[in-house]
């Protein structure tokens, strides 16, 4: 619970200690320096296993993270070997962004956006309309709408790729 609660939890048997074992008992007073000593080293003690088990923490979460990111990484190679066509791939992609960035994400070619496909009925019309001349005007940064109707915040980022130009749409 980090370096308060260590610290109270040796401040507190510290305190015990001191109140139940050492002479005079039943009294907070330290007649000898070591007792002293003794509190001294329930702080230390308190320090040093505070820090470790933080940093044991932190490195579990790492791994942990680290886990997620490699079966999503393969899961996401596993579609990608079963991909025949250039829309199986821009699915795979657009599906393996949304996962990665906890996202609603599409992946839209520049001949898709204009016209009703399957992902661009989910983008609302003026989305598409800004993405659309983001790619006709070949600007190659990102940039952030606001939807009037729904209050939700686009970002669009243009991904050029060798065919055809990409919008990477993300709620």
């Amino acid at each position: 619970w980090g370096i308060w609660a260590a610290v109270t939890g040796a401040l507190a048997g510290g305190a015990a200690a001191d109140y139940v074992f050492y002479p005079p008992i039943h009294s907070f007073e330290i007649d000898d320096p070591q007792n002293l000593a003794d509190l001294a080293v329930f702080l230390i003690v308190a320090f040093v296993t505070s820090d470790h088990a933080d940093r044991r923490k932190r490195d579990a979460e790492t791994l942990r993270r680290g886990k997620r990111e490699i079966e999503s990484l393969f899961a996401f190679s596993r579609r990608l070997a079963a991909c025949f066509t250039m829309a199986d791939l821009i699915a795979a992609t657009g599906s393996y962004l949304s996962e990665t960035i906890d996202r609603r994400a599409y992946l839209v070619s520049e001949k898709d956006i204009d016209r009703d496909s399957a992902a661009s009925d989910a983008i609302p019309e003026p989305i598409r309309r800004q993405a659309a001349a983001m790619m006709a005007s070949g600007e190659l940064g990102a940039r952030a709408i606001a939807d009037a109707h729904t209050g939700d915040t686009w970002l669009i980022r243009i991904v050029p790729a060798i065919t055809a130009g990409y919008a990477a749409i993300i709620n």
